[in-house]
Formats: structure tokens, sequence, C-alpha cells
């Protein structure tokens, strides 16, 4: 079953939405490494010249609950943030 999830946008993946969430159809239960790669495409069918990969593969997921973790599913599709790292405080 497909689910569709907003993803909010945080720093340098703001400027991709247009000031607003990109949203995704997701099945349920993904890891977190089919997260980034749905992420990356649907970038990519955004802006064809997208080339931050390496951004999205360094960057925390979160849902309301916390941060994601590799090990674990990605189960409530709701909606979730991306966070990519900042520098300073």
């Amino acid at each position: 079953m497909m689910m569709r999830t907003k993803i909010k946008l945080f720093g340098a993946f703001r400027q991709y939405g247009n000031g607003q969430n990109i949203e995704l159809d997701l099945p349920q239960n993904i890891s977190l490494t089919q997260l980034r790669q749905a992420f990356i495409r649907r970038l990519l069918e955004i802006d064809p010249t997208f080339h931050q990969q390496e951004l999205v593969s360094i960057s925390a997921f979160a849902d309301e609950n916390g941060i994601l973790h590799e090990e674990n599913p990605v189960s409530v599709l709701g909606e979730l943030s991306i966070l990519p790292p900042v520098c300073g405080g």
C-alpha cells in the first residue's frame, strides 16, 4: 500500500520546493535508504541538474518523534523532515 508523504524542506533543500513541501508516494515500512533514493529521484524530477546526492546521504530524516535511524524501517509516513547538516551553532 502506498502512502502520500510530505517532506518538509530545510536549509539547502528549500530551493527545490519553491517554499513548499515535497510530496512522495511511498510504500509503508520502507528503509531509510529507499526513502533517500525516492527523495533524490523526486529532486531530479524537479530539477534535472540536481547534483547534491551526497548532501541527501549525510542529511537526517526526522518524524514528529525524532531522528530516523538507518536500522529501523520508516513506518510513519504522514510527514517527515529532511535536515541537512549545518555549520556553526
